[in-house]
């Protein structure tokens, strides 16, 4: 949808990003991705759980952050970022926010929870 969005003139961009709710939800998508913590304890194998959830959360989080960064809405962007100390650390060193995003440790990922 932003790569959608950036190639609309100014109006239709206004109408979907801000008053049309786009950007709030993928605030919301990042607010809620960093607050999600897997489950204590390892998975063991056979045992079910979640392996597909929490994928799909990884990759919910990450396309969120790149869509917020790609929308040019720099008050988004890092109102997102700064959830996530290691981007925060990474931009402190001068460094561009598509490489924070890249170098970005998902918190989900854990020695317990490595896929």
């Amino acid at each position: 949808s932003v790569r959608l969005l950036t190639r609309c003139g100014p109006a239709q961009r206004a109408s979907w990003w801000a008053d049309g709710g786009l950007r709030c939800s993928l605030l919301a998508v990042v607010r809620a991705g960093e607050a999600a913590r897997p489950p204590p304890g390892a998975r063991r194998p056979g045992a079910g759980g979640t392996p597909g959830a929490d994928n799909g959360l990884r990759y919910a989080l990450a396309y969120a952050l790149e869509a917020l960064r790609r929308s040019g809405d720099d008050e988004a962007m890092f109102e997102a970022a700064s959830l996530f100390p290691d981007v925060v650390e990474v931009l402190s060193q001068g460094r561009c926010m598509e490489e924070a995003l890249r170098l970005r440790r998902c918190h989900l990922t854990t020695p317990e929870h490595t896929f």
